[in-house]
């Protein structure tokens, strides 16, 4: 069975666009499948706050045809550590900031290292989950998540407001059909720690809340599905994804965590076998102080975690397609 087209499926996409590329390879993917019938984007939201998170998304998105897909932003979460390195080499190379423009933080108008256009200018991450969410028939909507859950988890905690009647719990419950989330290590029994959900406090905290408050089912792919399949950028140099791979330090490649997520959520439930995985039911639940993961097995459960079934090259194939 090969994934099915069907425009009528609307996701939105909330990603980190922190340190590493593979948000970039995902994006790509996403917006290829839409091409292709996948699915409809109907938003992204940028759970991270980088200093040219807006201007290098947003480049990726023209670039692939989707400029006119909504972005968001949780413009306070800048505090996950690390310098990301490839969102500036994207945004300079898609003449999203000036040529002489220099890597840096935000400044004022007319200084080296401001982005253009600025973070600031996004609306605000949960307004739009909001919005697009209350605009969907009830049932219709899926959100891939593929970074940090602190803008799902105020969503979820969001009180009524001109955008819907509805409080976040219930407006979710109400147009939300699954949710797909790169994120946990499973490999032990369901026991483990993993990036998105540990990073800091504000990462532990949303993991904790959404997996304790979430009212539909979450599918999960954590780090050791991805560790071992690697994406691979194209050969031409002008290629954005192949200049965010470079920009990174993988220039041969990088762990595929993330577009993993995309292939997964693209086969939908009733193709998860055909995606190269086998689901494990339960209920997943992460502490709220070390991120740690944990997970009770339990047929019917409304979590799963995903196990590879196929060997790594099987699924490089796979992605690299898309790529």
């Amino acid at each position: 069975m090969s994934i099915l087209q069907n425009k009528n499926r609307r996701i939105l996409l909330g990603t980190d666009w922190w340190t590493d590329c593979d948000d970039v390879a995902a994006l790509r993917m996403m917006c290829r499948m839409a091409k292709r019938g996948v699915w409809t984007p109907d938003g992204v939201i940028l759970n991270a706050a980088a200093p040219y998170a807006a201007a290098s998304l947003l480049a990726i998105l023209r670039d692939e045809g989707f400029g006119d897909v909504p972005v968001g932003i949780d413009i306070a979460a800048d505090d996950f550590g690390g310098r990301p390195p490839y969102q500036y080499a994207v945004a300079k190379k898609a003449g999203a900031v000036a040529a002489d423009t220099t890597p840096g933080t935000l400044g004022t108008p007319g200084t080296p290292g401001r982005p253009i256009p600025e973070n600031a200018a996004l609306v605000n991450g949960v307004t739009l989950y909001r919005q697009m969410l209350a605009c969907a028939a009830d049932g219709s909507m899926e959100l891939l998540e593929i970074g940090y859950l602190q803008v799902l988890a105020a969503l979820l905690s969001s009180p009524p407001d001109e955008c819907s009647p509805l409080d976040g719990i219930a407006l979710v419950k109400t147009k939300v059909r699954r949710i797909w989330c790169m994120a946990g290590n499973w490999q032990e029994g369901g026991h483990g720690k993993e990036n998105n959900f540990c990073r800091n406090a504000r990462a532990r905290r949303a993991a904790h809340a959404v997996l304790r408050d979430c009212p539909v089912p979450v599918t999960f792919l954590g780090w050791e599905v991805g560790a071992t399949v690697i994406a691979h950028p194209k050969e031409d140099p002008d290629d954005l994804v192949r200049i965010a791979f470079e920009a990174h330090g993988s220039p041969d490649g990088r762990s595929a965590w993330d577009p993993l997520l995309v292939l997964l959520a693209a086969h939908d439930v009733s193709g998860i076998h055909d995606a190269g995985f086998r689901a494990v039911s339960g209920r997943a639940s992460v502490d709220a102080e070390t991120g740690e993961n944990f997970f009770e097995v339990k047929p019917g459960g409304s979590h799963a975690y995903v196990i590879k079934t196929m060997p790594d090259a099987w699924y490089e194939k796979q992605v690299d397609a898309w790529l």
